[in-house]
């Protein structure tokens, strides 16, 4: 029951982050290396995110990552289908955004099982 409450609230975070972090950071207007800090600093938050459930729940290790990066992923796909030309970078964008996350996770859940007796 744990496990199944973690992965609702990992889903819920991972909407709330996708919608109002990697959604916005395609919407927004501004000049270009504005919104490429705000893209790395929402990658850095889903690797703190992964890194924090797969410390406090190390047994699901990485796939914690995609809990929380699949609702981005989803959301970045749906913007591209009307951004046609932009293709590749939203593709890239997606697979860093996952990636990211299942790395923090990874390291989340390796650090805590290697502090365990």
């Amino acid at each position: 029951m744990k496990d199944i409450l973690a992965v609702i609230l990992a889903i819920a975070l991972g909407i709330l982050v996708g919608f109002f972090g990697v959604v916005n950071s395609v919407f927004s207007d501004g000049p270009m290396d504005e919104r490429l800090v705000f893209i790395v600093l929402i990658l850095v938050v889903y690797a703190i995110l992964g890194a924090i459930w797969g410390y406090l729940l190390p047994r699901r290790g990485w796939r914690w990552g995609l809990f929380l990066g699949i609702p981005g992923a989803i959301g970045l796909l749906l913007f591209m289908l009307s951004e046609i030309d932009l293709f590749i970078y939203f593709i890239l964008y997606m697979v860093t955004l996952l990636v990211m996350a299942c790395l923090g996770a990874w390291a989340g859940s390796r650090f805590r099982s290697s502090r365990q007796p």
